[in-house]
């Protein structure tokens, strides 16, 4: 059977910024200096996250990945 992890990503978008701000929950460092969100999700790809749905407004991503045996 697949276990999927998943990433919660509440994004900012105050002034058109679009940055992510908060991972499952907490909140990213220096996020107002961070990538924007476009930016993230291509990071995220690389790791091999899945984007998988969102809020209607886009202001919540959700992304998930094959759990890997550990």
């Amino acid at each position: 059977m697949q276990k999927w992890e998943y990433l919660f990503i509440s994004v900012d978008v105050a002034r058109n910024a679009r940055r992510p701000r908060r991972v499952n929950g907490q909140q990213l460092g220096d996020w107002r200096r961070g990538p924007p969100i476009a930016e993230y999700a291509n990071q995220l790809g690389e790791e091999g996250w899945e984007l998988v749905g969102s809020s209607v407004a886009g202001f919540e991503l959700v992304f998930k990945r094959l759990k890997s045996g550990r």
